[in-house]
Order: C-alpha cells, then structure tokens, then sequence
C-alpha cells in the first residue's frame, strides 16, 4: 500500500514546489486545508507550520480542532505571509494574514478486519494495540464548511503602499491515511474569494491601481485549494511537512498569486495528555477505595 501511494505522493510534492513564486506583488496565498485530523469523540488536536530558513518568504500556520460529539468537527486557524522582493532600503515587501473558521464531519475506519485466521492473528493484534495511538491503522474521511477573513499589504519602490481586505467561503473534502508511524494527508478546497475595502497611499504605479481597481470590481473569484501533508512521529507527537497551493485560475493569477507555499512542523493529539491524567487520577481513587473497603 505504501508503495502504491509514494509515487503519486511525489509527483505531487514536485508539482507543487515547481509553482511557488517569489517575482512581483502577490494579493493571495495559499494556507494549509484544516488537516487537524479529528477521529473520535472530544479529539483535540493543534498544528504549527513555518518555513523558516527562506529569505525571501516566511509563513506561519496555527490550526486547533475539537470533536465535541462523535462524527462532529469544529475547525480554526491563523495563517501569517510575509515575501520580500528586495530588503534593501527602501523596503519592498508584502504581507498578509488569514483568520479561519469551520465545522464539519468525519468518518473514521481502522484497518481490522474480523474472521481473522490463525495465521494472520499476529498481525490483527499489532493493530489492535495501534488503535490506541494517536494515529491509529486506518482511514479518515472528513468534510467542512468554512468562512475566512483576512488581508494583504504591499509597499512598493517609490514608497506606495496599498491594502486589501478580503473575505472567503468554502467547502473542503479531505481523506487521510494513518498509521503508527506515518501517515498522508490529501485535502481540496472550493470557495468564492472577495475583495473589498482597497486603501492607497502615495502613488504605487499605474498598474498597481489598474490591479487594485479589478481586485475589487471582478468579484467573486473562484478559488480551489490543495493541500499536502506527511506526518512522521510516534505517540502524541507527530512531524509534518506540508505542500498547499492553488490551481491554476486565469482571472485571478493575472493580478497575482502565490502559487503554493510549503512548510513543515509539529502536531499534537492535547486530549490524550488530559485522558492520561483522568486515568491516572481514577486508578489511585480505585485503589484507595479498594484500601480503605480492606481496612
């Protein structure tokens, strides 16, 4: 199975880091899917990505999710982008942020199978001891609905600046393959994407204004997202690497994307330190009762 999903994994891993940009303003970048990797009831999982170690491009990424009843998904992030174009004096750089917000559902299926003979009972046990790791065998599903709000800024070489508010809904279809040590995370995006609220200071050039000026008036543009992610790591605790980037959208690519951005990290599975704690604190309330029915 790992063999099946490693050539594809690559090829789309190569795709996506041959499109990332760095020439000219940019007006949107792409931000990791929720890949928070919700699988059963009360799951608290957060995420943080960087690509620290790039010159020319930084980019922070924070997810939360929380399951509050089985096959529910409530999702949140902040995505931070900075590029520069030239650091020397005067600066010429852009940012921009995205504030996130979902909901959703999810399914999740482990890899056991019943009936299981003889000769594979050794097998069907390891996984029966995987199901309580953090990722367990198996496969998730998962869907969510989401706004997002966010902005970007741009100073330009005579001194310009201009800035954008934007706005984005979307609905996202993701499917993750785990297990004990690995796993792959594949997700999509479709959303509208609107820009509105347009601020210019001195005198950028005229093709900026001409930029600005369709920014705000060809809205809504269509936008699809993907996302990447191979986790690595044991317990709790996972390293992940992501790619995410947009398809290719005339209408808007022409003002200015960034084509994808690629990060890497660390996921944590919260709840389970707290379980691990309650489990604790009722094996000693267990054994001092049992003590004191004794004495």
């Amino acid at each position: 199975m790992k063999s099946k999903l490693l050539f594809p994994t690559v090829l789309f891993l190569i795709i996506l880091l041959g499109l990332t940009s760095s020439c000219g303003h940019k007006y949107y970048a792409p931000n990791d899917a929720d890949l928070v990797i919700l699988k059963e009831k009360h799951d608290v999982h957060i995420s943080g990505t960087t690509n620290l170690g790039n010159k020319s491009i930084q980019s922070y990424n924070v997810q939360l999710g929380y399951s509050p009843i089985k096959h529910l998904c409530l999702a949140g992030s902040y995505f931070k982008f900075n590029q520069w174009k030239n650091p020397s004096k005067p600066p010429v750089r852009g940012d921009g942020k995205i504030w996130n917000a979902s909901i959703g559902g999810y399914l999740f299926q482990p890899f056991i199978s019943t009936g299981v003979s003889k000769r594979d009972s050794r097998r069907h046990e390891k996984i029966l001891k995987n199901q309580n790791l953090f990722h367990p065998a198996g496969i998730l599903m998962d869907i969510y609905v989401g706004i997002s709000q966010g902005s970007v800024n741009n100073i330009y070489e005579n001194g310009g600046t201009t800035r954008l508010r934007f706005n984005k809904k979307y609905i996202q279809f993701g499917i993750h393959l785990t297990n004990k040590s690995i796993g792959f995370d594949l997700a999509t995006r479709v959303g509208k994407l609107n820009y509105y609220d347009a601020i210019v200071s001195g005198k950028p050039s005229s093709s900026t204004a001409y930029i600005i000026n369709n920014l705000e008036a060809r809205n809504n543009f269509n936008l699809m997202e993907h996302s990447f992610r191979a986790n690595f790591g044991v317990k709790h605790t996972r390293f992940i690497f992501s790619v995410s980037g947009v398809s290719t959208n005339a209408k808007l690519n022409q003002l200015g994307v960034i084509e994808a951005v690629t990060s890497f990290g660390l996921i944590l599975d919260i709840d389970e330190f707290f379980r691990n704690k309650k489990m604790k604190r009722r094996k000693k309330i267990l054994i001092f009762d049992f003590n004191e029915n004794v004495i």
